[in-house]
Parts: structure tokens; sequence; C-alpha cells
């Protein structure tokens, strides 16, 4: 749930009354009970005997009602056996942390919003009956104190061990929060106690408050131009339409969402409990890892002034990623918006030159001398990455690390993401790693080659359009080069005709031509110069783009490449150090970052180099291969597999079930290309009709 202000001041409250009575209760027992003898005193002494019981009493009370809220919250982070459990029910070793994977055939495939090669066979076993049953129940309408806490729809409290000394910002433009946020309500937000919901418009989720943090920014800055949105979504909402911001045709919500970081990370400092030892903030599409991110901050002082997250810079300044995750410690929060709480307006202006949010919250932690944690950095930015579920960069260099966060997410990628760290049990949810990842989200589904597939290797890139652009700038540099030694020369015998006492006119050879003959001109050089771009360009010889041949050939003469892609329609070869799923590339699919014009995707190929793949896995100590005497040599393993001595765990083995009834051939080991969609219903209807 959030924590409201009220509840919070009503804490605040029952402290300040409890230290209170303390000091009253020192001061009767030093200055008033040594008059009790004093006959004059005898009434008072009477009272103060009855108040001093009335008030520890009280004290009992209250310390009676936080023990009861720690020993709830206490109940939420065990997984251990609790009065009125089914002795048969779900125990902690039942979940084994790694997945035992398996081919769903009929009527189980397709079930769940996910890949089901690594989901449980006694996952699908449903009874609605008892299902029913299980649903927690609101409480009752007394236990409400006011109309504003009965209408925020209770979340269920699914908390790990340590939750409470999180709080947790997720900011959000308005155009994108019905389609991002909800998910979370359901999903992630179960395991987090105390968060809050921030946009540029005030709204509702559940009930749950989805606070204007823009509302006390200054007038002065609002009146500039980066807030015309904000006052367009207020008198949309001041004029009582109901319409959801992501269906107006506005722009602007980029200059608008640097601003809101600020007072969001003031809002949440003087709204997080006492308990809260960390501040992170995240956007709609990330998703948290929660239990492995409690895991990690334990082996950190949040009394110290710490800054957490994926690094960039911007004039200078390092800071952190916002859309990867930020972490602040207490500490850093208390030295910056404790001491200073002015800046969230004095930085306003330094908001409006900079690139984003994000840059003010290093620029702000700098201003207190505090930094990105140097000895953190390396460690950090593997935890907390940027990529999506299906371009997770799984890698010799991060293959045992364990994740964090998530980035460019789609609902449905939450989703899936949520049920995965839900089945995979309460022990291996605080170390899942990229090699987790990689075999149950990625091996099942890559061969040596797929056709129609974008994997997204990138770290090298071949393109004509890259050497034409290479050519190009090598040729400017060279032409201003020699403009500059022209002028340099023309400068020169200028000043010796100025000597030998003569000036020639400059002559221009544009004078008397028209605007259409100039234009020709211009257009006709330019064809010129790409001409000979293109000539200097074959005689660069044959390059990884000329064909799918040469791609894959720069893949194996490339010691780090562990997949390529080619798009012959793009002249494009690019080879990436890291094994990625990705995406199909037909037209209905859509590629995110990349080109998206329809057709350049025809006849699209990406592969991985499995064997080096493998070799990496059999060297990590967290793979589920390392130390595998029947995996230790591939051939081996393959020819058992071929002879029903094993169960197909190769990579691949999913889509050679699926598509290839299991059988294992050279081809459908190295080879995958998906039927049309046609080629598929008509196969299914022939199933269908085959009695």
């Amino acid at each position: 749930m959030r924590i409201s202000p009220k509840f919070l001041f009503s804490r605040r409250r029952r402290s300040f009354t409890i230290i209170f009575t303390i000091i009253t209760l020192t001061f009767l027992y030093i200055f008033v009970l040594p008059l009790r003898s004093h006959p004059s005193v005898q009434e008072l002494a009477k009272f103060t005997e009855k108040w001093e019981q009335d008030a520890m009493a009280l004290f009992q009370k209250q310390s009676q009602q936080e023990q009861e809220i720690l020993k709830q919250q206490s109940d939420f982070e065990r997984f251990g056996p609790a009065d009125g459990d089914d002795p048969n029910g779900l125990q902690p070793q039942d979940f084994s942390g790694t997945f035992d994977p398996s081919y769903k055939d009929t009527p189980k495939d397709g079930r769940f919003a996910s890949h089901d090669a690594w989901r449980p066979d006694d996952s699908y076993d449903i009874d609605i009956e008892a299902l029913s049953r299980l649903r927690p129940h609101a409480p009752r309408l007394a236990k409400f104190r006011n109309k504003a806490e009965y209408l925020r729809q209770p979340i269920v409290a699914d908390y790990p061990a340590n939750a409470s000394t999180l709080f947790v910002m997720m900011k959000e433009g308005a155009n994108v929060l019905w389609n991002r946020v909800p998910v979370h309500l359901l999903t992630s937000f179960t395991q987090i106690p105390y968060f809050a919901l921030y946009a540029d418009i005030g709204g509702s989720i559940a009930g749950h408050e989805v606070i204007d943090i823009l509302a006390n920014v200054t007038d002065e800055t609002k009146s500039t131009k980066d807030f015309q949105l904000y006052h367009k979504l207020n008198s949309i909402r001041d004029t009582n339409v109901i319409l959801d911001p992501g269906e107006l045709k506005v722009s602007g919500g980029w200059a608008l969402d640097k601003y809101k970081n600020m007072p969001m990370l003031h809002h949440a400092y003087q709204t997080a409990p006492s308990s809260v030892n960390w501040f992170i903030f995240m956007d709609g599409d990330s998703y948290f890892f929660w239990e492995n991110l409690i895991e990690y901050l334990s082996t950190l002082d949040p009394t110290k002034p710490i800054y957490l997250g994926s690094p960039t810079s911007f004039r200078g300044v390092a800071f952190a990623h916002g859309g990867t995750g930020v972490v602040i410690s207490r500490k850093a929060m208390d030295m910056t918006l404790g001491e200073h709480p002015e800046w969230v307006h004095e930085l306003e202006e330094e908001t409006s030159r900079s690139c984003c949010g994000d840059y003010m919250v290093g620029y702000m932690l700098k201003q207190a001398n505090i930094s990105l944690s140097k000895n953190e950095q390396n460690n950090v930015k593997k935890k907390f990455q940027g990529e999506s579920l299906w371009s997770i960069e799984a890698g010799n260099h991060t293959w045992c690390d364990q994740i964090i966060s998530f980035h460019h997410l789609s609902p449905l990628d939450v989703e899936i993401l949520w049920e995965y760290e839900r089945l995979i049990g309460p022990e291996k949810r605080k170390s899942i790693t990229y090699s987790d990842i990689y075999r149950d989200f990625v091996q099942p589904y890559i061969v040596e080659e797929r056709a129609d597939w974008n994997n997204y290797a990138k770290d090298k890139t071949f393109s004509e359009d890259k050497d034409k652009k290479d050519i190009e700038n090598k040729r400017k540099k060279e032409e201003e080069k020699r403009k500059r030694e022209e002028e340099k020369k023309a400068k020169r015998e200028a000043e010796k005709e100025e000597e030998a006492g003569g000036k020639k006119e400059k002559r221009d050879d544009t004078q008397g031509k028209s605007e259409t003959e100039k234009r020709r001109e211009q257009e006709e050089l330019k064809k010129k110069e790409e001409a000979i771009v293109m000539e200097l360009v074959k005689k660069l010889g044959s390059r990884p783009y000329h064909s799918l041949d040469l791609c894959k050939k720069e893949c194996e003469k490339w010691d780090q490449c562990l997949s390529w892609r080619y798009f012959p329609e793009l002249k494009t070869c690019g080879l990436g150090k890291t094994a990625k799923l990705g995406r199909p590339t037909n037209d209905a699919v859509r590629q995110k970052f990349e080109n998206n014009k329809e057709g350049v995707y025809k006849n699209s190929r990406s592969g991985w180099r499995i064997e080096r793949i493998r070799k990496i896995r059999k060297i990590q100590k967290c793979d589920i291969i390392y130390n595998d005497t029947r995996q230790a040599n591939d051939e081996q393993y393959l020819q058992f597999i071929k002879d029903n001595q094993v169960e197909d765990n190769y990579e691949g083995w999913y889509v050679r079930k699926q598509f290839n009834k299991g059988k294992v051939t050279d081809k459908s080991i190295k080879f995958f290309r998906e039927a049309p969609i046609q080629q598929q219903q008509q196969q299914a209807t022939t199933e269908t009709k085959t009695p």
C-alpha cells in the first residue's frame, strides 16, 4: 500500500506522545516523588500515580499495536508453517530453484501469457472453487477510518524479508500511465509495502492516488514553454472532459518529464516511514527482481551516502539512468533534501537547461559531494541493466551475475517476469542470474541459424550505409583541409597583389544564373559526390554485408562473437558478443529501436555460435551444465540425444519438439525456419480432419 501523509502523521504523533510521557515521568520521579510525604501534596501524588499508570497503559497499548504490525509483516516474510495451513500444501522444498524444462503439448501449450518451456507441469492444475477461498478478504468496513482509505483497493501483501526498508517511486507520463502502471498493482507491487505513483497530472488507479508531482512547481517555471502540455492536460481535466490522456494528439512529454524527479524525491523523503533505508525510483516499463535487490542492498550500509544505478553522463556529471532503476540511501537523502529542501525550487532553472530529470538527481547529489558509488559501478551496471527480456545481454562477462532490473518492457513482459519469479520459488528468487534467464528464455529457441529473425546482434555493425558515411566523413575532412589550404593560399596571393599596388575583384561565377540553374548544379554536384563515394565503397572489396556466408565468416573470425544477423535488403551484417533471443522479422512485428519500413527484413537471418556459448556455460559454476560429464563433449551429447539415451536439452530443443516432432537431426540442430502462417493453418486443418 502507499502510506498516506495522514498515516505518517499519526505515527509521528504516537512517537511524540511516548517521548513526552517519558520526559514527564522523569520530571515527576525527580521533583515530585520526594514531596509525596508532605500532606499538602498527598492529593497531587495520588493524581500523579493514576496519571502515571494511565500513561504507561497507553504506552503499552501503542507498543502492542506497533508489535502487532511488525508481527503481521513478519508473517508475510516467512514461509514456514502457521496455524490453519493445509498439511499437504506447498512447502519451500517443493521449489527446486531450477525448472525441469519440458515441452508442453496441447492442451497445456499456450494457456498462460508466456513461453511454456520452463513452466512446471503442476502449475496448470487449477481448482476455481479452491482459488476463490484463497482470495484475501478485504478488511471489514469498520476497519477503515474514512472513505479515502476505503476507496483504495487493498493489494495482496506478499512481502519478502526487509521489504519495509524500501520506498519505491514509479514515475510516468500521463499519456502512457494507463498502459504501463495497472499491471504493477497486480504483480510487482504486491511485494512492496511502501510505494507511490507520480505523473504530470493527478489521477487514481484502483483508488491508489497518482500524484500530480508538478503541482507545487513555481509559477515562474510553469509559465515557460516546457509546461504547455501540463496546462493542456489540466485544462481538459478542469473542463470535466473524461478522456484518457493517451488518446490526445499532443507532444512535449519529454520536456515536461525532467521537472518531476526533484519534487518526487522530496515527496518520498517527507512521506516514507522511518523504517525506510533506501529510496528507489523506476519507470512504468521497468521491472525489478525485488529479492535480488534486497539481497544486494543487505551488503551495503544505508547510513553512508550511497547513490547506485547504471551510469551515464551529461555536462561532465555522472548520473544513474532512471529507466534501469536508481537507488539512493537515506543518508544521501538526509544530506541533500533533508538539509536543503529549498533545492527543490532553486534547481528549477538548472532543470530547464538540462537533458533530463535523472541528470538533475546526479547534479543535486553532487552539490553535497555525493557521486555514483565508484566501488560498485562495475557491479551495478550488470545488475541494473536496460534491456528487455528478449534482448538481455547474456555473455561471458555477465553469465553468473544477478539481475535486478529490466527496462523497455510491455505489460505482457512484466506479467511473464512476475510469473517466472513466483514459480521459481522463495529461495531462488534471491539469486536469479543471467544464466537462469538464458536457460529458460533463450536456450530453448535458438539454433545455429534461424530464418526471418532478428537477434539484435550489434556490438559490431557492417553496412553499406555505414561505409558510405565513413567515406563521406573522411572526404569532408579532406575537403575542409583542402579549402583551408586554398584560403591560406588565396590570402597570401591577395596580400602580394596588395603590396604590388592593385587588388583584383573576386569573380562571382554564379552571377546572372537563375535559382533553377543554381539548384540543378547543386543536384548534379551531389550526384557526382555520391557516385565517387559508391566507387570508393566498391574499392573496399568484399564486405560482410555482401552475403550471408561473408557475414557468418566475419563472426567466425572474431573470437568474441556469439551471435550474428544478416539483412540483405538493408545490406547489413551485425555481430554480437552476447546471446540474445530477439524477435521475428515479419512485417506484423514491430522492431523496437530499429528500421520498421515494410519489406526491409525480407530474407533476414540470425544465428548463434552455439559451440562458443556452450563453451562459456561449461566453465561457469552457476550454469546447470557446469561439471555435467554427459555434456562435456557436444558431439557425444548430441549422439546420446539421437540415440534416445538422454532427454534433448541442447540449444533449440523446444523448437525441434514443436516443429520437428522432437526429431533430432543435423539439420534441426543447425537451422530453423517457421512455416508461413497459411501453411500452419492448412496443417492444423488437415490434422483436425484426420480420424
